[in-house]
Parts: C-alpha cells; structure tokens; sequence
C-alpha cells in the first residue's frame, strides 16, 4: 500500500523528511507491505529509517527521468554525421543505450541507501 506521510509524487526541488510516527501508525493497523512514492527528494536518513519501520519498496520516478533526459540531451548534442550513430549503433552516443546506461547508474546509486546490496535471490 502507498502511503503518503510527508512524500510527494513529482517532487523536483528540495528535500523532505517523513513523519515516521505516522508510518509507525500506518505500519501498525495495516497488515500489507507499504510503499513510497516520491522517493527522489526524501532525506537519506529518512529512507533508511522507514525501511527499518517496514518500507518495503521506494519509488524514484523523477530522479530516473531528470538522469535519462539528461543523458538522452548529451547524445542528441553528438549530431554525428551517420545518424546511425545516434540511434541503432549500441555505441555509448546511441540515445537509447545513453538513456538505459543513466538509469541503470541512478538504480545503481540508490541500491546501498536501500539496503539492497547482496540480497539479490
């Protein structure tokens, strides 16, 4: 279930904490795991703290889509001669593989914070 305790979805500036009295409420009288969304502005302590109280998932649509547009835009710059490059190629300019490689970095800086590191099943 997604609750909302201080989050908001499309946040793009700033940084929030969460009412962690309110989850440990929510957690308390609700029997199913609980989400975030609007994960990308929540303070790093204010993340940690709720998985301990039973987040079981954190969503960070704004921080994927700033980091691939970001990327997508760098690509585009190229203007290669061979539009080949800049799409279908699989080199690092190709927009779609610039784009996928951004997300999965911005996953991939977020997987300790989450406490996600070597739990894989």
């Amino acid at each position: 279930m997604a609750v909302s305790i201080g989050n908001v979805h499309i946040h793009v500036n700033g940084e929030q904490n969460l009412d962690l009295n309110q989850l440990v409420a929510l957690r308390d009288h609700v029997p199913v795991p609980l989400v975030l969304h609007g994960g990308t502005h929540i303070s790093a302590a204010s993340i940690k703290a709720a998985i301990k109280l039973g987040v079981a998932k954190v969503n960070y649509g704004t921080d994927l889509k700033k980091s691939y547009l970001r990327a997508v835009r760098t690509a585009l710059g190229k203007q290669p001669s061979n539009p080949h490059e800049l799409l279908a190629l699989g080199v690092q300019w190709d927009v779609m593989v610039a784009g996928r490689l951004a997300v999965r970095d911005a996953v991939l800086e977020r997987i300790e914070l989450l406490g996600c590191c070597g739990r894989a099943w």
